[in-house]
């Protein structure tokens, strides 16, 4: 807990059991009082507040209206109520009613007359992030073009980039409740069998898992189910194109929510809503991702955010690849290409590294929020180097700066590197 900071701000599920709930902030897990209005699975965001000579979380529903706020009596953990509109996470409902008072009062999915950084100021302020001190039409640097305006998408990419997730602890609620439905026989011993298989390769469990499961997400990332499916139709290969289908994530998660066995022993058990709940975060956050790969279109670039379990010592895991091209029949080339890791780990803190390559030459930049992490980087500069050099970029350079954690000024630096004006500002 050392890294926390007034101001930090995440998202976590409320886990445990009846009368002994908890959270868990980067593995830490942190009993809740037995006073808060909160549900076992619920999704709750927390911030960070001083409190004193000490530090206080705020915890505050993301969903399910509730009765007045409750104070944990001397746990230093409040439990806010927030209402929310028709069962939608309240960081949505927050977004309409900001647009709505800033003279932008349209309905998600629909095409908004404002402009489009207030639109994203908006967004902004209702997901509880800070304006940019940049002017605010640089903001318009973190929507792809070729995306539309609407509330609803400018609030799924900003939500994507700027907060945390919490896919990992809503998959590893969703394997649960599917194991044991399979324990008492409402589902096939299969599908369980499926997900375990599957969420083995997807999600972070611990360092030596996570180069596997980030090339597992990069795979997917670089040939999307679309393109794997077109190849398995063209090459007539059905057995191979149900293997592509029942690999993908999104479709394992919208059969087992319309399983009806399942459904009604999730319902018999009390746990349908909770289940629902971690369904339809996983798919959103998935869904944000393949907007904020829109801009494929406009130069050679993919996105991977790689979720992870619980108890993995990671807290985020977002990685840009940007390619020497324009548009997406430009491939990556390794001697011409940047890789981008937005980093937050329980020992090191949050780190942006960015390692850039330019005619075979490299460079590698860590920006570290926490001083004795750049310290620690900074004496192992040396390592680093000849590693790079085994991996054929010899002469690497390698710098390490200390970081404010500002993401939203580190994505708009990116943006305009490799992209232009936003013209629907």
């Amino acid at each position: 807990m050392s890294v926390l900071r007034p101001g930090q701000q995440f998202q976590a599920v409320v886990e445990g059991s009846p009368g002994n709930l908890s959270i868990r902030i980067g593995g830490t897990r942190i009993p809740l009082s037995m006073d808060a209005v909160l549900e076992l699975g619920q999704a709750v965001n927390v911030e960070v507040t001083a409190e004193g000579q000490g530090l206080q979380l705020r915890v505050t529903p993301q969903s399910q209206p509730q009765a007045g706020p409750q104070q944990a009596p001397g746990s230093g953990v409040t439990a806010d109520s927030q209402a929310t509109a028709s069962g939608q996470p309240a960081a949505a409902a927050m977004l309409n009613a900001a647009a709505a008072q800033s003279g932008a009062p349209t309905p998600a999915g629909a095409v908004s007359e404002a402009p489009l950084a207030a639109i994203i100021m908006a967004a902004l302020k209702a997901l509880g992030l800070s304006e940019p001190a940049a002017a605010p039409e640089s903001a318009t640097q973190l929507i792809p073009q070729s995306l539309p305006p609407t509330e609803h998408v400018v609030r799924q990419v900003l939500s994507l980039v700027l907060t945390q997730a919490t896919v990992g602890t809503d998959l590893e609620a969703i394997q649960a409740a599917v194991a044991d439905a399979a324990a008492e026989g409402a589902v096939l011993a299969g599908t369980a069998e499926r997900l375990n298989g599957l969420l083995a390769r997807l999600l972070v469990s611990d360092e030596s898992s996570l180069a596997q499961v980030v090339r597992e997400w990069g795979r997917s990332a670089f040939a999307g189910l679309e393109a794997r499916m077109a190849s398995g139709l063209a090459a007539a290969d059905a057995e191979g194109l149900i293997e592509q289908l029942s690999q993908d994530i999104r479709g394992l998660l919208a059969r087992l929510r319309e399983d009806d066995s399942l459904v009604r022993f999730l319902q018999a058990s009390g746990r349908l809503r909770s289940f629902e709940g971690s369904v339809e975060r996983v798919l959103e956050r998935l869904s944000a991702a393949e907007l904020q790969n829109a801009r494929s279109l406009e130069h050679t670039y993919r996105f991977v955010e790689v979720p992870v379990m619980a108890d993995s010592g990671f807290g985020r895991l977002q990685v840009h690849f940007f390619g020497g091209g324009k548009g997406r029949e430009e491939g990556f080339d390794p001697r011409n290409a940047m890789v981008v890791l937005d980093l937050s780990t329980v020992a090191l803190g949050d780190l942006w590294v960015r390692l850039a390559v330019v005619g075979g030459a490299c460079t590698c930049s860590f920006r570290a929020a926490e001083d004795v992490t750049a310290e620690a980087i900074a004496a192992g500069a040396q390592d680093l180097r000849e590693a790079l050099a085994a991996a054929g970029y010899a002469g690497a350079q390698v710098h390490v700066t200390k970081w404010d954690g500002d993401r939203f000024r580190e994505l708009v630096s990116l943006a305009r590197q490799f992209g232009g004006l936003n013209v629907k500002a």
